[in-house]
């Protein structure tokens, strides 16, 4: 955990909204021979070691050569590594399958990276002409229909994590997009995004090589795939009986608070996977353990059994490392299993520790009552005016607030002291006669109320010339 990875935490925890992504690295390597890409020592780029970024690997593409594709379709792993399994294997044959030169986890500390995979091998891309004009053409000329005007294609074959990661970013957007236009609207954070692509992910165990000496993938979390290969479809609309549910930036936990969740599980056919995410403050370069503030994932059961994130049945030791936990029950017992999100150690911001996160949950269930309890505040902010501006006569003052869940008031005041009133539906607009105020600067402040008395304000300073 460097420098790079402090700066880049730092300034996710300082912009929660943007999603970083970073590739994982094309550094895989099997230096002795056994048939298994190595994870010893790591192989992962320092960036893509970042806590609050999404690290994204590259698995097998799906170009086999029986379907004549061009590119390095008709090549095996055997050009890099010339011994068994690799050496007949294809590169773009099996889409549960590795890409042999994806780098391999886990983080230096033992944090799970990368977080997740797409397709990185064989991948039709964009070809620019300046590289076409030095003779370069990645791993060959896409034969496809889309040429300019000199013939050539505008299209060709080239592989690497750095084609699986921005296949990821265009998850991300989509994800960013179907919460943004859904009802209710909602402006997610980024580990809301990273939360829902992880629940939804698919686990590639065992990999392509089955499960013997030269098994390529074990169960997630781990070092290869991290959560698994990204399925957006899965995760943001699976198929009946399977619903997603999830919270965003409820109320932030301090040290020894937490969170209770139910869920009842009403069809044991569907796995029942549940994994938060906080974007945790930037930790000391250099630090033996990059984890800063430390939450905690405890699902109970309807017969008692505690799982904790990213442990097994049974463990007792709550992960102490990862700003990642999940945990997943394959075949659920029907019943009211508890959620418990709790604050094990908390202890930035230095004033007031409090730490906020994300959490998905899907399965063949819902919340007890229909929805979890109301803890997220909603999100407010102005549409106009600008902050810093000079108004003149009646001002026309627009507001934008959103829930998770529902909205019940929007009230504006000026100087913390006269009430502009409240509108109880959007849009959010109000007027303020400016003409019998004093010149200069003067403070708006919006404040939402959602139904569950959550309240969330936003002020700008305007000025009366």
């Amino acid at each position: 955990y460097g420098r790079e990875c402090a700066e880049l935490d730092r300034f996710v925890y300082e912009n929660p909204d943007m999603v970083l992504l970073f590739a994982a690295g094309n550094e895989g390597d099997d230096a002795n021979s056994d048939g298994v890409i190595d994870q010893v020592p790591p192989s992962i780029t320092p960036e893509a070691s970042a806590k609050n970024i999404l690290s994204i690997g590259a698995s097998e593409g799906y170009r086999p050569p029986s379907e004549n594709w061009g590119g390095a379709s008709k090549s095996t792993w055997g050009a890099f590594f010339p011994w068994a399994p690799f050496d007949t294997d294809y590169i773009s044959d099996n889409p549960n399958g590795m890409a042999a030169f994806s780098s391999r986890g886990p983080a230096a500390d033992g944090r799970i990276k990368p977080d997740l995979v797409a397709p990185g091998t064989n991948i039709i891309s964009v070809w620019s002409r300046p590289a076409a004009q030095l003779g370069n053409s990645g791993w060959g000329e896409f034969a496809g229909p889309y040429r300019d005007g000199s013939s050539r294609s505008k299209y060709c074959y080239m592989g690497g994590t750095s084609m699986a990661t921005p296949l990821a970013a265009g998850a991300c957007a989509l994800v960013r997009e179907y919460f943004l236009k859904g009802r209710p609207s909602w402006n997610p954070s980024a580990a809301l995004v990273k939360a829902v692509l992880i629940n939804g992910a698919y686990d590639l165990s065992p990999g392509q090589y089955g499960t013997g000496a030269t098994r390529e993938v074990f169960n997630r979390p781990n070092g290869v795939e991290g959560w698994g290969r990204i399925d957006l479809a899965r995760s943001l609309y699976p198929e009946k009986p399977r619903t997603l549910f999830w919270i965003d930036r409820p109320q932030g936990l301090m040290t020894d608070q937490h969170h209770r969740l139910r869920y009842r599980v009403t069809d044991s056919s569907e796995p029942l996977i549940v994994n938060i995410v906080w974007t945790d403050p930037p930790a000391t370069p250099v630090a033996y353990r990059a984890l800063v503030n430390d939450l905690n994932l405890r699902v109970v059961t309807p017969d008692g059994t505690v799982i904790y994130g990213n442990r097994s049945p049974g463990a007792t030791v709550p992960d102490q490392v990862n700003n990642v936990e999940m945990v997943q029950i394959d075949q659920p017992a029907v019943g009211v299993y508890e959620f418990y999100i709790e604050g094990a150690n908390v202890v930035f911001p230095v004033e007031n520790p409090r730490q906020t996160y994300a959490l998905a949950v899907s399965g063949g269930g819902a919340p007890v009552g229909g929805r979890f309890p109301d803890i997220v505040p909603p999100q407010v902010s102005f549409v106009s005016p600008g902050d810093g501006a000079a108004l003149r006569g009646t001002a026309r003052i627009e507001v934008s607030a959103m829930d998770d869940q529902m909205i019940d008031r929007v009230t504006v005041k000026v100087d913390g002291k006269i009430n502009l009133g409240s509108r109880f539906g959007a849009p959010y607009v109000f007027y303020w006669n400016t003409a019998m105020w004093s010149r200069g600067a003067h403070t708006i402040t919006a404040e939402a109320t959602d139904f569950g008395n959550n309240t969330t304000t936003a002020s700008i300073t305007v000025v009366l010339p």
